[in-house]
């Protein structure tokens, strides 16, 4: 369904994906368009949906990660079921699972914003088992990358649970800074990280929480250590301030 009938210009922009809802009637480029498969332009002008399931709507936005959404104005938005619920000249930099705000910036979408990030792990033994937004190993998108010349004020909180017993713990990341020079070996902590363990069962008292810097992948690296043959589920949110 779509409010104009495509022409390839700008009147009428490029043909929309496949089952895709494209109400807006103003755009500059015939790119800005629910392009993606199942996509969605809600109205505004200048927006773009070019991945599956994508959805945006206001003023330039672009939303081409899968399932991601971006509202407001010049937000971009890459990155696989990421958001940007409003605000102006966000980016999350092709974030799995991220949500950004941002009020304005200095020179570059999204050197001037704040974050958050939602990361989960399985660990089944006493060995450190790396935090991820999706799950699965750690890469560039799926854990929190920092951009080239950047820094992230951080806090936030993670639990920890046995999926056998319902035994519990609880951790605060109270202050952690990090930063990343001009490519990703050149990221690091700046000082010492204050990540307390608030609270535990007395069977949770030896499980540990860590944080790194991954100069592999430019990121910020939580770990979690469980006990042997011990199923455990935990998940983390971490709230960064960006500045670039």
């Amino acid at each position: 369904m779509t409010a104009q009938v495509p022409d390839s210009t700008s009147n009428g922009g490029n043909a929309r994906g496949a089952d895709a809802v494209d109400w807006q009637s103003v755009r500059s480029a015939a790119t800005q368009v629910a392009s993606g498969a199942n996509a969605a332009l809600v109205g505004g002008s200048g927006n773009t949906a070019s991945a599956s399931y994508a959805i945006a709507g206001g003023i330039n936005n672009a939303a081409s990660g899968t399932a991601a959404v971006a509202f407001g104005q010049g937000n971009a938005i890459s990155g696989s079921f990421s958001v940007a619920p409003g605000g102006i000249q966000g980016n999350d930099r092709g974030t799995y699972g991220k949500l950004v705000f941002a009020s304005g910036l200095f020179s570059v979408q999204g050197d001037a914003q704040v974050g958050v990030h939602t990361l989960r792990a399985v660990s089944t033994s006493a060995t450190a088992v790396r935090a991820t937004a999706d799950g699965n190993a750690a890469g560039s998108v799926n854990s929190i990358p920092l951009p080239n010349n950047g820094a992230f004020a951080c806090r936030g909180f993670a639990v920890a649970r046995n999926t056998s017993t319902g035994d519990t713990a609880m951790w605060t990341i109270d202050a952690l800074c990090a930063k990343r020079g001009a490519s990703a070996s050149a990221t690091s902590l700046v000082g010492t990280p204050t990540v307390t363990k608030a609270q535990a069962d007395t069977n949770a008292s030896s499980w540990a929480l860590s944080v790194a810097a991954d100069t592999t992948n430019g990121a910020i690296a939580f770990s979690v250590t469980g006990a042997a043959s011990t199923t455990i589920h935990l998940v983390l949110r971490l709230d960064t301030v960006e500045v670039q």
